[in-house]
């Protein structure tokens, strides 16, 4: 009798499989039925749900599912499944107002890790609220659209004292319960926005009883705004948070109140400033924490300049993400090496003088060349950045032509993604040769890779699709 192909082996296969991304896991599915079977367990791993499937599917594979999404209202033969091995349960629009919800199927599953519930605005009934408190492996915990009324306070307060990480939005809190005799010694992370402004000073009270904390989002009205900003720049000017070395926000009003939340932060890792203008005082200090930053998010950001943008690159050896609105290539040549070498993530619009794009766009690929670990690049800029700032001359893209460097950036084997959408582009075959044959795990393109011949621009997304590059 023949032995059979070591590729034919369940342990083989499912060897191979830890090493298959995600989605490539359905069609490896389809190579044999010893593939499917031995694969079976991976295929039902990390589960997301858009629309009801079969529950009787659902229960023969719960045994191997550790993630569950689910994106719509649950029926109710979904309410008793149990899957064993659960440990992240994300519901959105799966819990209604109307008592007919999904809360007994968080309920049947005491060891999560993470849940996320989002739902209309309502209050979670007291037998509920009994069971959260119980489960004690809970360490992530996300609520949209919740009403907390009085008598349950003091039990979400008993819940945060053992999560990491807590993100809550549209909250709507009545009475503060026994929160003067509360800490919460284990959360790191906290996220919250669009809470009413009476809700300010509890808010506050709260996050002065989490001396652990590591990072700090918060979205608001600017009316409330106007009433946290200044509890927040009291509390970190008096080190409440001395860990903390990351903050989010959005639409911040006033560049001065970040400012000096800025100058009164010790150690910053992680900056994120959406539609805020940065202006030279903010990147005064900012560069203080040049040395360790490792995330820097001002997307839709008017006042980041090119010199600007140009210095965080050449400044920054830590960073990882970047996102901005644009850089000169005349700043790049002239300016230092970037040393930013460890970038997986880049979002900046490459803007060129269309006199001197022929010489001027190697020297640039020459500097992403060097940024190898690379996964995301996208040359198109943040929101804002069909820029007024530039003559009408300037061409505000890369040129994704070999005949313009393109061979330079075969250094950037990790990267998966690139967008340059919104760019005049004149790709033709060639260009695709080099791509399939440099950029293996490429998975996906955004943007026209000829941008003036359709026919040519079809041809081209035919072929990447033909090699699982989507386009």
């Amino acid at each position: 009798m023949l032995s059979p192909h070591p590729l034919q082996l369940p342990e083989i296969i499912s060897h191979v499989a830890s090493y298959v991304q995600e989605y490539s896991l359905p069609a490896c599915a389809q190579v044999s039925k010893a593939w499917y079977q031995a694969l079976v367990p991976f295929l039902w791993r990390n589960v997301s749900l858009d629309r009801p499937p079969s529950p009787e599917a659902i229960k023969s594979n719960s045994r191997f599912i550790k993630s569950l999404a689910i994106n719509f209202t649950l029926a109710q033969e979904y309410f008793t499944l149990r899957c064993p091995n659960l440990v992240s349960l994300s519901m959105k629009h799966s819990i209604s107002s109307d008592g007919a919800d999904g809360l007994e199927l968080v309920a049947n599953h005491p060891s999560l890790i993470y849940l996320e519930l989002n739902g209309p605005l309502r209050q979670y009934p007291e037998w509920f609220w009994d069971k959260l408190v119980g489960f004690c492996h809970l360490k992530v915990l996300t609520l949209t659209c919740l009403n907390i009324g009085e008598a349950h306070i003091d039990k979400f307060w008993q819940l945060c004292t053992q999560l990491e990480r807590l993100d809550i939005h549209y909250q709507r809190i009545t009475g503060r319960g026994n929160l003067s005799y509360m800490q919460f010694p284990h959360l790191r992370e906290l996220r919250t926005g669009y809470f009413y402004g009476s809700k300010v000073p509890l808010t506050l009270d709260f996050m002065q009883r989490c001396p652990g904390l590591r990072s700090f989002e918060w979205t608001l009205d600017q009316d409330v705004n106007q009433l946290f900003i200044p509890g927040f720049e009291k509390l970190i000017s008096a080190r409440t948070w001395p860990h903390l070395q990351s903050i989010s926000t959005w639409m911040l009003d006033d560049d001065d109140d970040l400012s000096r939340i800025v100058g009164n932060m010790q150690h910053i890792t992680r900056f994120c400033a959406e539609e805020l203008s940065v202006t030279p005082k903010l990147m005064g200090l900012l560069q203080t924490h040049f040395s360790r930053l490792q995330i820097l998010d001002l997307t839709a950001n008017k006042g980041c300049t090119s010199a600007m943008a140009q210095e965080i690159m050449s400044s920054c050896p830590l960073l990882t993400m970047f996102i901005a609105s644009s850089i000169d290539a005349i700043d790049i040549v002239q300016g230092q090496p970037w040393v930013c070498l460890n970038l997986k993530v880049l979002n900046l619009r490459f803007c060129f003088d269309p006199s001197t794009l022929g010489y001027m766009q190697p020297l640039v690929f020459d500097q992403l060349a060097r940024l190898t670990r690379l996964e995301e690049l996208y040359v198109s800029g943040s929101a804002v950045m069909m820029d007024s700032r530039y003559p009408p001359g300037f061409q505000q893209r890369c040129d994704m032509r070999l005949v313009h460097g393109l061979e330079k950036l075969s250094t950037l084997r990790l990267l998966r993604m690139i967008d340059f959408s919104n760019t005049i582009q004149l790709m033709g075959e060639w260009e695709v040769d080099w791509i399939l044959g440099h950029w293996r795990n490429l998975e996906c393109i955004f943007g026209r890779l000829n941008t003036q011949d359709m026919e040519m621009d079809t041809i081209l997304n035919e072929r990447l699709q033909e090699h699982g590059i989507a386009n």
